[in-house]
C-alpha cells in the first residue's frame, strides 16, 4: 500500500534541495512525519517531482491544474499491528526535527498538518457471496 502527499511548494530537506527519486528511510520518515493512525511496522518513502499539481490542490474546478510541485510517496511493506488507516480520518503532520523547509532554506522547519486523507485504497479484494 502506498500513500502520496503532494506539497504545494518545492521544499528543501536537511537544508539541501530534494530531487526526484531520492529515497527516504523509515528512520528518516519517523523523524520527518507523524501519522494520526498506525500505518504499519515497516515502510519507506521517496521524493517525487510532479509536473503539474492536481487541480484540487489549488481549485475545486478541474481542469485547472497548478504549477509543478513535489510529493512524498510512503510505501508500507509490513502492515503488522496496523489497523487499516481510515479514509477521511488519517492525517499526517511534519515534525520540525525532520527539517523540511522552503527552498532555498530560509524559513524555520515546517510543522504543517494535512487535511484528512482522501481517495480510496484501490479495488477491494474479491469476497465470496455464496458457495453451493
Amino acid at each position: 500500500n502506498s500513500m502520496a502527499m503532494i506539497l504545494s511548494s518545492h521544499p528543501s530537506w536537511k537544508k539541501k534541495r530534494i530531487y526526484n527519486g531520492q529515497l527516504i528511510s523509515q528512520a528518516e520518515i519517523d523523524t520527518m512525519l507523524v501519522f494520526s493512525q498506525s500505518i504499519g511496522r515497516s515502510y519507506q518513502g521517496i521524493w517525487i517531482d510532479v509536473n503539474t499539481c492536481p487541480a484540487d490542490i489549488y481549485t475545486n474546478q478541474p481542469p485547472f491544474d497548478g504549477p509543478p510541485c513535489v510529493g512524498i510517496v510512503v510505501t508500507v511493506t509490513d502492515v503488522t499491528n496496523a489497523f487499516p488507516p481510515q479514509i477521511g480520518v488519517l492525517q499526517v503532520r511534519f515534525l520540525e526535527a525532520g527539517d523540511v523547509r522552503n527552498d532555498p532554506p530560509q524559513s524555520d522547519p515546517t510543522s504543517a498538518r494535512s487535511q484528512p486523507i482522501t481517495g480510496t485504497w484501490g479495488i477491494p479484494t474479491p469476497k465470496i457471496r455464496s458457495f453451493t
